[in-house]
């Protein structure tokens, strides 16, 4: 069974950095969607550096805030959309907003 985690962020770069670490560091291993609410505190430069050579996380920075609520729209379907073209078992996700 795959899981994903969905975290949606904006300009919580130090909670981000704790909730990313305890994703990794879970016993179950999970991938990890992470949408950026257009977050100006250095939270892009962190996780581009985070995601080079990691295959478990992925990232998408949005052109603008679209909240709580449209952060997670486009993390889940974006999940949705990666688990039909990767594979065609079920999906656990886990959301986060930090």
């Amino acid at each position: 069974m795959k899981t994903a985690a969905v975290v949606v962020t904006y300009n919580r770069l130090e909670l981000l950095k704790q909730c990313i670490c305890a994703l990794l560091a879970q016993t179950a291993v999970c991938d990890i969607l992470l949408v950026d609410n257009a977050s100006s505190d250095g939270t892009q430069d962190w996780a581009r550096a985070l995601i080079e050579g990691n295959r478990r996380i992925l990232y998408h920075r949005n052109a603008e805030n679209l909240g709580g609520a449209g952060g997670f729209n486009l993390g889940i379907r974006w999940a949705a959309e990666i688990r039909l073209r990767v594979e065609s078992i079920p999906m656990y996700m886990w959301m986060a907003f930090i």
